[in-house]
Parts: structure tokens; C-alpha cells; sequence
């Protein structure tokens, strides 16, 4: 089989029939791996492959030095982060209340997580995030990141009702703000 740019050792010896892929992207992106892969002497599908590798082996190689549960509760806080910086349109570093409600999540998600795996089931706020106390918005903002606790036994359709008008009120929220992350303010500030 002749080696053909890009290929590895690794590859060469696992590869086979390729199989199709089909997806959709912005131009940007388009434009990014088309530059990308004419620097690295690589056909568009290959740069692509070659990216997707990388980052499944990073995050193959992040769950095998934390473990599981650390990388569950690190992805959940990005997650948790970016809703958090939409709600008060600060970045964390460079707005205390904004890390005061961030560090609050985090031990959430942290709690939030192993009640998860213990089957601690309580209870959770719902509805609307105003007039939400900063401890019930940490709640909130660790379910946004996508770790709940069970519920509380003898949940009833009351607690379905309020999480469905939870849901719709972040909606309305990020309908209102975009969804977009925050622009890294320093970055640009670092640009000439």
C-alpha cells in the first residue's frame, strides 16, 4: 500500500476502506482547513480526519489522566461558564460577581455530579433565572451545564411543569442575548 501524505505509522496500520462523511460548515471553517491542509501538503478529507484524530486523542487522553468524573465535571463547568457569561455579559476574569456565581456553580457541578452517581435525589430550582438567589442561580447554571441531580422522590407533575418553564425562560434569555460566547476581550486589546 503506498504511504500517501499525511499518513502515519499508526494510521497505515489501522486504516481501511474509508468510509463517507458528510457534514456542513461555515465558509470560514471551510477556508481555515483548506489553508491548513495546503500548508500540510494534505487533501481537504485528510486534513479533516487528521484534526478529528486530535481531538478525540486529546479527549481520550484528558479521561485517562483525570478520569471520567474530573472531565465530566471540567466539560460541564465550560458549559455552565458560557451560560454564565451570556446571563451577566461579563467575563469571569474580569468581573467579580461574575466569578462570585462561577465559583459557586463549580462546587455545584461538583455536588450536583455525585449526587448524580449516588442517586441523591433533592430538589432544584425551575422557572425564571430573575429574582433567583445567587446559590439557586449556581444550581440553575450547574444544570445548564448539563449535570442535574435526580429529583427529590415524590416529584410530581408540578416539578415537570416548572423545569419545562425553566427551560423555556433560559430560551427567551438567549433569544434576548444571542448565542454567541462573549468576545476574549484581551485578546483583541493584545492586537496591534
Amino acid at each position: 500500500m503506498p504511504r500517501t501524505v499525511g499518513s502515519t505509522s499508526k494510521r497505515k496500520k489501522t486504516s481501511g476502506k474509508r468510509h463517507p462523511l458528510n457534514m456542513r460548515t461555515t465558509q470560514e471553517l471551510r477556508d481555515r482547513m483548506e489553508n491548513a491542509a495546503q500548508r500540510s501538503g494534505r487533501s481537504l478529507a485528510a486534513e479533516v480526519e487528521v484534526r478529528m484524530e486530535h481531538s478525540l486523542n486529546r479527549q481520550d487522553y484528558l479521561v485517562e489522566q483525570w478520569g471520567q468524573d474530573v472531565f465530566d465535571i471540567a466539560d460541564s463547568m465550560a458549559k455552565a461558564l458560557w451560560h454564565i457569561e451570556q446571563f451577566t455579559g461579563q467575563r469571569w476574569i474580569d468581573d467579580e460577581s461574575t466569578f462570585q456565581l462561577f465559583s459557586m456553580t463549580a462546587a455545584e457541578l461538583i455536588r450536583s455530579y455525585r449526587d448524580l452517581v449516588l442517586r441523591n435525589g433533592r430538589d432544584r430550582p425551575t422557572g425564571s433565572l430573575d429574582g433567583k438567589s445567587p446559590a439557586e442561580l449556581a444550581q440553575m447554571f450547574a444544570g445548564l451545564g448539563g449535570i442535574n441531580p435526580p429529583r427529590a422522590r415524590g416529584s410530581d407533575d408540578q416539578s415537570i411543569a416548572d423545569a419545562r418553564a425553566s427551560r423555556e425562560a433560559w430560551g427567551k434569555t438567549l433569544e434576548r442575548l444571542g448565542s454567541r460566547p462573549l468576545p476574549n476581550r484581551q485578546a483583541k486589546e493584545r492586537k496591534p
